[in-house]
C-alpha cells in the first residue's frame, strides 16, 4: 500500500507530465499550423544556391540575395553586387496564360578610410531589392525593399528592412474575372 506523501508526490508526478505534454502538444500543433496555413502565391526561393539550399540560405552572408532572406547579411559583403533573374512558371498552360516572376537586386558596402574596432573595415552595407509576379493581363504583385547591415563584429551583424507589397487586379474585359461572381461589381 501507499501512504499519502507518496501518492500526493505520484498525483504531482503526473500533473507536471501532463502539463509538458500539452505545452508540447500545443508547440508542435503551432509548427504544423503554420506550415499548413500559406495563403499567398509559393515564393520560390531566389538564386540558385538558396533554391539548392531548400530555404535554409538565412545563414549565408555573403551574397546579394542576403536581402531577400537576412538583411543582417549584407553586411558581409566586400564589394557592390548585383543580380538579376526572370522566370517563366508553369509553361504551357491550357488557356495560353503566361506566368512569370523576377527580381533585381543590388548592394553595397559603405567603406571607412580608417579601420573601426576589432578590425572592421565596412562602416554598413545598402541593398534595394526588387521581387515581382504576374498573370499577364490579370493580376501583379510587387516588393519593392531597402534593406542595411551594419558589422558589430567579425561574426555578428545588425539588419533592418523596410518592405513596400504591391497587388493589382485588371478587371477589364477580363475573362478570368467576368463569370466570378466575386468581382462582379468591378473594379471596386
Amino acid at each position: 500500500y501507499l501512504d499519502i506523501k507518496e501518492i500526493k508526490a505520484v498525483n504531482l508526478i503526473s500533473i507536471r507530465l501532463i502539463s509538458l505534454f500539452s505545452k508540447l502538444n500545443l508547440l508542435i500543433s503551432i509548427l504544423l499550423i503554420s506550415v499548413v496555413a500559406y495563403a499567398a502565391f509559393e515564393e520560390a526561393p531566389s538564386g540558385a544556391r538558396a533554391l539548392a539550399l531548400s530555404r535554409t540560405f538565412v545563414a549565408r552572408t555573403d551574397t546579394v540575395y542576403s536581402i531577400f532572406f537576412n538583411p543582417a547579411g549584407i553586411a558581409f559583403l566586400k564589394q557592390p553586387q548585383f543580380a538579376a533573374e526572370y522566370q517563366r512558371n508553369l509553361m504551357g498552360l491550357d488557356d495560353g496564360s503566361n506566368i512569370n516572376s523576377s527580381n533585381a537586386l543590388f548592394a553595397m558596402p559603405v567603406n571607412m578610410q580608417a579601420p573601426r574596432a576589432a578590425g572592421l573595415k565596412t562602416l554598413f552595407t545598402a541593398g534595394v531589392g526588387y521581387q515581382s509576379l504576374a498573370l499577364a493581363d490579370t493580376y501583379s504583385e510587387s516588393i519593392t525593399q531597402v534593406t542595411f547591415g551594419v558589422p558589430v563584429t567579425n561574426i555578428v551583424a545588425a539588419g533592418i528592412s523596410f518592405k513596400s507589397f504591391q497587388q493589382k487586379y485588371i478587371f477589364a474585359s477580363n475573362p478570368y474575372y467576368t463569370d466570378d461572381a466575386v468581382f462582379l461589381k468591378g473594379d471596386g
